[in-house]
């Protein structure tokens, strides 16, 4: 390794959204700043002594994407090292988000921090190039805390090499082909079941003739660095079940991006839970809807507009570490299907507005990534 790198730590592991983030942040790198080498670590694994002489001997440490913006980022989603004072190089956080259980436009002024977090990201700030962040709530987060360096630049994910700046909506014409991604709330919130069901339903009525694909983002067999836990299987097992009604077929495409663009791809349009799966569409050029079943994709409301719908429902029997779920939050159960079908109607009738307003609110952004990247050693 020689002092042109940068070593690029990221968290790809089994979700798909991980890997594509991962190929993104990659693509960037290689794309806005050819002159650096890229030597790429996991980011879950604590830095040994070989990996650290390389990131010493490096322009910078970028650690890359995803909702790493958590009360324990530092030492639970990043172990680096025990005494940070041995990095000596900038270490630098590009496109990350924060994971809130429920979120909300003013979720930011409860969001906290450990001690030790805090001391990493005041690290991090300190050397002035800059945390960037993926939404608002993770800014305000960050803001809130005198984290002066925190500036919006969006999800790595939104940047197709290609398309910089330059996203525009690619109109299917007829929809021979609806990719349904599924949520995880359903495990710990059985009314989520309920809405996933109805949601589907709305799908086949609005579209009786196209093929519904459910691409499943994490995979439910062990690999070597990946153990599902035997609930989330089961879960996943009951509810895919439940799908036979409308012969749809699960599509694994854990542990891949390839896997990842190439069954949304094919598909002309997308609706359903998972985040990323929403924002590849987008950065496609491809109409999408996302249900946002937490605050990480209730933050994106204000990024990427009515293309975001809230699908968090009241009067639930529990919520997982015993929260409650404030009304403000929340959309009734029958007004999430009525809103839904009327905004399906729209889009399609309007040829998918929102879709195209979201696509413009990522070119606003790239400029903003684009200078920070430019600012890297």
């Amino acid at each position: 390794m020689n002092s042109d790198s940068y070593v690029v730590a990221t968290g790809a592991k089994n979700n798909a959204g991980d890997f594509l983030i991962k190929e993104r942040t990659i693509r960037l790198l290689e794309t806005i700043r050819p002159e650096r080498n890229l030597y790429r670590i996991d980011r879950w694994k604590p830095i040994d002594d070989t990996e650290l002489e390389i990131i010493n001997d490096s322009k910078a440490l970028i650690l890359a994407g995803g909702p790493a913006l958590q009360p324990k980022i530092y030492p639970q989603i990043y172990p680096l090292v025990s005494d940070l004072t041995k990095i000596m190089v900038p270490i630098v956080l590009m496109g990350v988000g924060w994971k809130a259980t429920i979120g909300g436009a003013d979720g930011f002024q409860d969001y906290r921090f450990q001690e030790s977090s805090l001391n990493f990201l005041r690290i991090a700030d300190a050397h002035g190039l800059g945390i960037s962040v993926r939404d608002f709530s993770s800014l305000l987060a960050l803001k809130r805390y005198g984290i002066a360096s925190a500036l919006l630049t969006g999800c790595p994910a939104f940047y197709s090499a290609d398309r910089l700046g330059q996203l525009s909506l690619h109109s299917p014409g007829r929809i021979g082909s609806v990719a349904f991604s599924l949520g995880v709330q359903f495990l710990d919130i059985p009314s989520m079941i309920e809405q996933t069901v109805q949601t589907l339903e709305i799908l086949r009525n609005v579209f009786p003739h196209a093929d519904i694909v459910v691409p499943l983002h994490h995979g439910l067999k062990a690999t070597a660095i990946y153990s599902p836990k035997k609930d989330f299987v089961r879960g996943h097992q009951a509810i895919l079940k439940m799908m036979d009604r409308w012969k749809i077929i699960p599509v694994d495409i854990s542990g891949s991006f390839d896997t990842l663009q190439k069954v949304y791809m094919d598909c002309d349009f997308h609706l359903g839970y998972r985040l990323h799966a929403h924002i590849f569409m987008l950065s496609a050029g491809k109409p999408s809807l996302l249900i946002a079943e937490d605050g990480r994709g209730v933050a994106f409301q204000h990024v990427l507009g009515d293309t975001i719908i809230p699908g968090l429902m009241p009067n639930l029997p529990h919520l997982p570490f015993g929260l409650r779920l404030p009304r403000r939050y929340s959309i009734r159960g029958a007004r999430i299907y009525a809103w839904l079908a009327a905004l399906l109607d729209h889009e399609l009738t309007n040829n998918f507005p929102h879709s195209s307003q979201a696509m413009n609110s990522i070119n606003q952004l790239w400029p903003e990534m684009h200078r920070f990247l430019m600012r890297l050693p």
